[in-house]
């Protein structure tokens, strides 16, 4: 039962710390347009931008402003480009299909209980909501994706958000995007978040491992018992591992279910699951390491 409850501690950490990172992410997002501190202007072809980004599994996104105040932008993704910040609906996905996001106070189409964004005479099928809240600083923004939206051979102002777009982009005009100034200079965000991330993923780990040998310690003398009436080594081992994960998996599955309902559209459950279930495989994996070491060790343990 302890060992249950210590999984499901450590688990619930690790959801929560990657939920908090996340969110302070999109908050950060949101204060400057969308735009990261990484972010660079070009003044280039978009089907070239499109190919260096491609060539190099850049995870990036592509900005194009389509109105004269910018409330309307085109935007295209590569690989997997950090979360924007939603309240509702979905991220717009690596397809090729036509989709929308959309602030709080943004205009939209409805038919058939469907939402729609109509772009110069184009519907685009809205897919989310803007802002980590629907009072939110992106609340008339509005992101369109389609593969038309960056046709033609001139060349264009854009955007590029990214890690290292500016080294993968050298050799193009690229300037420094100056959108900075806003949410990324606030002080929870620079220097408090990333102490409190630290400490919580190191008392994850550490705890993890205490875990893990308080298991190790409770089973020993079960273990050396079933050695001494015959039992194989490998037997023990695979008995002991499998009383450990019966017994995390009710609480487990409880925190993971709980952390896919109530974390906002801001990641995926890919991550949130990766933040959950990380610590319980630390635990388990480092379980069977040590009950081995003690079941194969001579002389005995017995």
């Amino acid at each position: 039962m302890t060992i249950a409850l210590l999984v499901s501690l450590f688990s619930t950490m690790g959801g929560v710390l990657g939920t908090y990172n996340q969110i302070q992410t999109a908050l950060s997002l949101e204060g400057n347009n969308l735009y990261s501190s990484q972010s660079v202007d070009v003044d280039e072809k978009p089907s070239t931008i499109r190919d260096a980004l491609e060539k190099a599994g850049a995870n990036a996104r592509v900005f194009r402003d389509l109105t004269n105040d910018g409330t309307v932008r085109a935007v295209m993704e590569f690989g997997r480009p950090s979360p924007l910040p939603l309240h509702s609906g979905r991220q717009l996905g690596s397809s090729s299909d036509r989709g929308a996001l959309v602030g709080a106070d943004v205009e939209v189409t409805t038919d058939k209980g469907r939402k729609s964004y109509v772009f110069q005479g184009v519907s685009y099928p809205v897919v989310g909501h803007l802002g980590l809240h629907a009072e939110s600083l992106l609340s008339r923004a509005v992101l369109l994706k389609g593969a038309d939206l960056f046709d033609g051979d001139g060349k264009a102002r854009m955007v590029v958000d990214g890690p290292d777009v500016a080294d993968i982009l050298q050799g193009y005009s690229v300037t420094p995007a100056t959108h900075d100034g806003g949410t990324d200079r606030r002080t929870n965000i620079d220097f408090v978040s990333p102490v409190l991330l630290g400490f919580g993923w190191a008392l994850t780990v550490v705890g993890s491992v205490v875990t893990r040998l308080l298991a190790a310690s409770y089973g020993r003398r079960l273990c050396a018992v079933r050695f001494q009436l015959g039992h194989q080594r490998v037997r023990i081992l695979a008995a002991s591992t499998a009383r450990l994960l019966l017994g995390a998996a009710g609480p487990l599955l409880l925190v993971c279910v709980i952390t896919l309902t109530r974390s906002p559209p801001v990641q995926s459950a890919g991550s949130i699951l990766w933040n959950t279930l990380a610590p319980a495989t630390l635990i388990v994996v480092s379980f069977v390491l040590a009950s081995a070491r003690t079941i194969w060790r001579k002389p005995s343990w017995a």
